[in-house]
């Protein structure tokens, strides 16, 4: 995300982008979709994100967060 940008219309974008992608063929693996999310947030929104998926590694029986769901959780914390 730019610095001072606005991280909801970011990461609406980023999913946006995705989907483009996918409708021409491309495929984008979840593990890399969710590296992708947390690595273009700012530090404390990196670090509120990788404690998301670090709690859902303990207590969730798929052991992650699917990336639509994460992108959801950041923008209601930010």
């Amino acid at each position: 995300c730019p610095n001072g940008g606005d991280i909801r219309q970011f990461l609406d974008g980023l999913r946006t982008k995705r989907e483009e992608l996918a409708s021409v063929g491309v495929s984008i693996d979840e593990k890399d979709y969710r590296s992708t999310i947390i690595k273009s947030l700012p530090n404390s929104l990196a670090n509120f994100a990788s404690n998301q998926l670090t709690s859902a590694k303990l207590w969730s029986p798929t052991k992650t967060i699917d990336p639509d769901i994460l992108i959801s959780i950041i923008s209601e914390e930010w």
